[in-house]
């Protein structure tokens, strides 16, 4: 504002970064239009709420919903160093909790990274009150810490997820172009076997998880930075309009990662120590809430969550298990009465065997296809997708196939469920 005091240095990089994250989380909103605004009439794929409760609620609403959230995000970015605006993104964070609970795959693993970033800059007051001062401006020290930090976690993990079977074998090698198909999720389907360009997905992975902890260190962070930066512009190229143009909502994220990374641990003052942080939160005078509501949010989200996903233990996208391979995914089956009441458009999205009467439907292609998203990997969500797909076509019940990928394996569980509205 003008006539305001010039800010200090990690203030004003918090504030930089809140705004460009602001204004990723609206470029990954309007990638999946069809996700966020599903309008009447225009989209086939339906909304999975977290309860019954919510099953009658009308479509529109997540547009309503999501409109707030594009709303107060954009009014953010804009009046960061306006008090009583912190209200409007506090309003951004309600929507999308309201958001998710009609809808779980709102629930993206872009949207999700972005929330926790938004929230570490929130609590660290950035922008936000008068002037400079020492206090506030180590207070936000501490929160740049705490988000280089989880970003390092994102990309430990995430590397740490790609050592699986299903990566190695044909994940990396296709979205390398190496390879053209991907297995079906059903019994018939047949992994690849680990060929030559296993080598090269190890390498993808170790790399990507290596370049992560290194951004924990002062000496080597930067560098760290700058190769995270090109894979995700390299990603971009491999899944963007020169590419397989596909999932468009991972286009501008990828884009923007690049630039938070740049903007953290290039272009903005040199993030504390682990050491200094230590001695900071041990010096801060009272009330600590702040602070400790900072730590906890990266203990959770950064350590905990994501190693319990090394486990199979929590969701994959809290778990950073992005590109992975090895996530939950689930086909419908209908026979073939059921699948000739369809409208047309919906039939187009399945496929069948000659040897079998059944029609299938991947939910996952479906979701990419239709909405530009990758349908929420989870058991949970999968069968209340499912609950909602009979009730929208009308249908009495279906049958679910559930497929995993257990860990430390070339094998694959299939779990068969009988699904009604």
């Amino acid at each position: 504002m003008p006539g305001s005091p010039a800010m200090a240095p990690f203030e004003f990089n918090l504030v930089l970064i809140k705004r460009l994250v602001c204004v990723a989380w609206i470029f990954g909103i309007l990638g999946s239009f069809k996700l966020f605004f599903p309008l009447p009439g225009y989209r086939n794929f339906p909304n999975a709420p977290v309860s019954n409760l919510l099953v009658d609620l009308p479509e529109y609403w997540v547009a309503v919903l999501a409109l707030v959230l594009v709303l107060s995000l954009f009014l953010s970015s804009l009046l960061s160093e306006l008090s009583k605006c912190r209200l409007i993104l506090v309003l951004g964070f309600i929507s999308f909790l309201f958001l998710l609970a009609i809808d779980i795959n709102c629930f993206q693993p872009w949207a999700y990274e972005y929330a926790v970033l938004l929230s570490m800059v929130f609590l660290s007051g950035a922008g936000y009150g008068a002037g400079e001062s020492a206090e506030k401006e180590e207070r936000c020290r501490v929160f740049h810490f705490f988000m280089a930090a989880f970003l390092a976690s994102v990309y430990i993990f995430s590397g740490l997820e790609k050592l699986n079977y299903r990566f190695l074998s044909e994940i990396g090698p296709w979205l390398l172009g190496l390879q053209q198909d991907l297995s079906l999720a059903v019994p018939e389907s047949v992994m690849p076997p680990l060929g030559p360009y296993a080598a090269v997905s190890l390498f993808m992975a170790f790399g990507e998880a290596a370049c992560g902890g290194l951004l924990l260190f002062r000496r080597t962070r930067a560098v760290a930075a700058c190769l995270l930066a090109l894979m995700h512009i390299a990603i971009f190229l491999m899944l963007g309009p020169m590419g397989k143009n596909l999932n468009y909502a991972v286009w501008s994220w990828n884009v923007f990662s690049a630039l938070i990374l740049l903007l953290t641990f290039v272009l903005g003052p040199s993030a504390a120590t682990f050491k200094e942080v230590l001695s900071a939160l041990q010096a801060a005078a009272p009330p600590k809430r702040r602070l400790g509501l900072g730590a906890a949010l990266l203990l959770i989200c950064g350590f905990i969550v994501p190693a319990l996903g090394l486990f199979q233990l929590a969701d994959p996208y809290p778990s950073f298990a992005l590109y992975s391979g090895d996530v939950p995914r689930a086909v419908l089956l209908l026979d073939p009465e059921q699948y000739e009441g369809l409208p047309r458009e919906v039939q187009s999205v399945f496929y069948w065997k000659d040897s079998r009467p059944e029609r299938y439907l991947d939910v996952l292609d479906w979701s990419v296809d239709e909405l530009g998203v990758a349908a929420y990997p989870s058991a949970f969500y999968y069968e209340r997708l499912a609950g909602q797909f009979l009730r929208r076509f009308e249908l009495k019940s279906c049958r679910l196939i559930l497929v995993t990928y257990p860990k430390g394996t070339a094998g694959r569980r299939f779990f068969y469920r009988q699904i009604r509205p």
